[in-house]
């Protein structure tokens, strides 16, 4: 597989890293300096112009002679794959773009540690044949490399790419980065600050920035990074309130978690709901469970281990009484209440579960369904659907139209046009062939298949074709013109004009 493929990670090196071998003919590039960290906001930069001049290079020969030290490579975080994919010059992780863009922990190099070479005392030249970076894209002839490659502990860093052909750029995004991070900065503590007023300030200016300009900004600094970690999970809480706001803490990697705590409002909840949830099984956390919103209710059954499924229950017999399934189905509005089941089921496996096993559910659905099949039912009599229609309130049609909207307005198209050959008295077949042809195409094509309509038009191609047809005697036009009232005989004129004003002139009609 011919070509350059990039790929980005956290990098470093270990005590026990040693060396390896470049494979023969491969090239590979370093954006890093040895011994030093990529800088966040450079190693971005590298994908955004698919930059091509490294720190360092190395070419690959035959005997194995040319080595590198075995770097070990980790895996970024989501928020660090989303910042470089946003910035990103190529599609990442496609196998059809080229140059290629690999994350490690991504689609092509799934292991999310994982080194150059991954067994050093069995590779051998002129190929790897581990699952390392050389063994898994030894087939390119050139490998990019955007990660640190310093050891443990280390503090110098590489903040500008060599040959940058705009270096002032970079300037300018370290200078904006600088200024979003005094925004957030507590410097007594070197953390996010608290205060809300600047916390409100630096989300202004944050919403500001373009999207590329936000990747920049969160790519540069780590404090950045947790800011943004706390206001995701400030915008989760508005959304999905405390118990939401804790199962997404819970869901979080430890990094994410930690940042999260540094916010006092966010730790307070989470902090609250940890101690509540430690006695949700007993009497008093069921009954205050009970009284809990639903969407509350939902979030705990994810998290309230040995109470799942009392929970579960408790939490899916209140979304249906909240929903107002039971009180239609009680009231008699079957399609209404059906319907209402149908929504809640489809998005909530949780309440699908629930009424998969409670027989008064399965009685409900079990009777919607056959509304469901009987309306679908292509050997149904419309006159038998009209009769039902006629039955329904306006709250059951509206469901019913929900339940099968295909069926209903094929069905109303029908009684429609039947409702609309019954305006035209039977001598009228011109004049109601005339007000089809007006009529939107889909509803000519639903008439062509319509047993009110297709005589009727069978017939006034009849009449069309005879008036066409040159071998007819004017004297038999003649006959049928006086059979017919002024309004076929104008219908036909519009139809065939040039026939009929031919044919008046041959006779002396005016």
């Amino acid at each position: 597989m011919a070509g350059v493929v990039y790929v980005a990670s956290h990098g470093g090196l270990l005590a026990t890293s040693g060396k390896t071998f470049v494979p023969a003919g491969l090239r590979v590039l370093f954006y890093a300096k040895p011994e030093t960290r990529l800088d966040g906001l450079v190693g971005a930069r590298v994908l955004e112009i698919l930059h091509d001049v490294g720190q360092e290079t190395f070419f690959g020969v035959k005997d194995g002679s040319v080595c590198v030290d075995n770097y070990t490579l980790q895996g970024f975080s989501d928020l660090d794959v989303s910042i470089r994919t946003q910035l990103a010059g190529v599609e990442a992780e496609s196998a059809s773009h080229a140059p290629r863009l690999y994350f490690v922990g991504g689609n092509h190099l799934p292991a999310s540690l994982t080194q150059l070479c991954s067994a050093p005392h069995a590779c051998r030249p002129p190929r790897h044949r581990c699952d390392g970076i050389f063994g898994t894209l030894g087939s390119f002839t050139e490998i990019r490399i955007s990660c640190c490659r310093g050891r443990r502990g280390t503090q110098k860093s590489t903040t500008e790419l060599s040959g940058d052909r705009d270096p002032r750029t970079l300037h300018r995004d370290y200078a904006r980065s600088q200024a979003f991070s005094w925004l957030i900065v507590d410097v007594r503590r070197n953390a996010v600050t608290t205060d809300e007023a600047k916390l409100h300030a630096a989300k202004t200016y944050f919403d500001e920035l373009d999207p590329k300009e936000q990747a920049r900004v969160l790519a540069d600094s780590p404090l950045a990074e947790i800011w943004f970690e706390i206001e995701t999970a400030r915008d989760h809480w508005q959304k999905e309130g405390d118990w939401g706001l804790y199962v997404y803490y819970l869901a979080s990697t430890e990094k994410v978690r930690a940042g999260i705590r540094e916010n006092p409002f966010l730790k307070n909840i989470i902090v609250a709901c940890r101690d509540r949830s430690k006695a949700l099984c007993s009497e008093e956390g069921k009954e205050w469970f009970a009284i809990l919103p639903t969407r509350d209710q939902r979030w705990i059954t994810k998290i309230a281990t040995g109470s799942e499924e009392w929970a579960r229950a408790q939490f899916a017999s209140k979304s249906l009484n909240e929903a107002g399934v039971r009180a239609l189905s009680d009231a008699g509005r079957l399609l209404s209440a059906y319907m209402a089941l149908r929504k809640l089921t489809q998005r909530d496996r949780i309440i699908a579960a629930y009424c998969e096993n409670s027989p008064e559910m399965i009685r409900l659905a079990a009777a919607g369904q056959e509304v469901q099949a009987r309306w679908s039912d292509e050997n149904t009599r419309d006159a038998d659907r009209q009769a039902e229609w006629d039955l329904l309130p306006a709250e059951e049609r509206e469901a019913l139209i929900q339940l099968v909207p295909d069926v209903v307005a094929d069905w109303h198209t029908r009684e429609y046009l039947r409702g609309a050959r019954a305006q035209f008295p039977d001598l009228w077949t011109l004049t109601a062939y005339c007000w089809l042809l007006s009529q939107p195409e889909d509803l000519q094509e639903a008439a062509a298949v319509h047993s009110d309509w297709t005589a009727l038009m069978l017939q006034a191609l009849d009449v069309l074709v005879r008036w066409a047809d040159h071998e007819r005697s004017d004297a038999d036009r003649l006959a049928e013109w006086n059979t017919w009232p002024s309004e076929e005989r104008e219908a036909l004129t519009g139809l065939a004009p040039d026939a009929v004003v031919a044919w008046k002139l041959r006779v002396g009609i005016p």
